[in-house]
């Protein structure tokens, strides 16, 4: 069994999955349009990861890109998902939801923890965006959440370290703090060291070019600069960022 501080990996497939657990890591965030910020993926996604063995499965809930404000279209394609997700095989679910004022949005919170049954609960960085975090903390202990992504409401965890220290402080082992946030290898122990948090989250993507490559003046389906490309889990760096996790780098 793993020693130090879990790790968990955002993959965007079941192959990726496959990546991180080969790479070392604990935990699994399957989702689809990471250039978004994340979605929820597809069913057939959904359903692959149940294949890979040995990690920890969490699916993120989210419909739409943009803010955390949902309204009632939005929310019961959430609990549509949700039943699916509780169904596939998954382990947890990310969920998110805010107020117009900054506030978490406590009741649609609540209908998910009602509808997750057994999945384990984990709000994602919409956390990041409250007016009021140490008070969203506590709501999502009430709300019975196991886990919670942060980088501090910085631009990154190493720059939102202080407040991280706070919030684990405040968790008091009621809910974990998952540091997250362009966390590297190089910055991984030092995150750990300043914040007090037993738990990382982080891509560890490298780029992939297809086969194909669009001929002179064949129409742009998209914003994205090559659309021959994508990133792709790489396990190695995956494995480098929990052996500086972990302290295990050049052992």
């Amino acid at each position: 069994m793993a020693t130090g501080p879990s790790i968990e990996i955002c993959v965007e497939s079941a192959r990726g999955a496959e990546a991180a657990r080969q790479g070392g890591a604990d935990r699994v965030e399957l989702c689809t349009a990471l250039e978004l910020g994340g979605l929820t993926p597809s069913r057939g996604a959904v359903e692959r990861l149940g294949e890979v063995a040995g990690v920890r499965r969490i699916v993120l809930l989210r419909p739409r890109a943009g803010d955390f404000c949902y309204d009632a279209e939005d929310r019961a394609v959430m609990l549509c998902d949700l039943d699916h997700l509780r169904e596939s095989g998954a382990n947890g679910v990310a969920v998110g939801a805010l107020r117009s004022d900054g506030t978490l949005d406590a009741a649609l919170l609540e209908r998910v923890a009602e509808r997750a049954g057994q999945l384990e609960l984990v709000c994602h960085r919409a956390f990041d965006l409250c007016r009021d975090p140490l008070a969203a903390l506590e709501e999502l202990c009430g709300l019975g959440f196991h886990g919670v992504l942060s980088s501090g409401q910085a631009p990154t965890a190493l720059e939102g370290t202080a407040l991280l220290a706070r919030l684990v402080d405040a968790a008091a082992d009621r809910i974990e703090v998952r540091a997250a946030g362009k966390l590297r290898p190089e910055n991984a122990a030092r995150v750990l060291a300043e914040t007090g948090c037993r738990a990382l989250h982080a891509a560890a993507g490298a780029r992939r070019v297809g086969p194909y490559h669009a001929h002179a003046g064949a129409p742009r389906l998209g914003s994205a600069s090559d659309e021959s490309a994508w990133n792709e889990t790489d396990p190695q760096l995956v494995r480098a960022l929990v052996e500086a996790a972990r302290g295990k780098r050049g052992s």
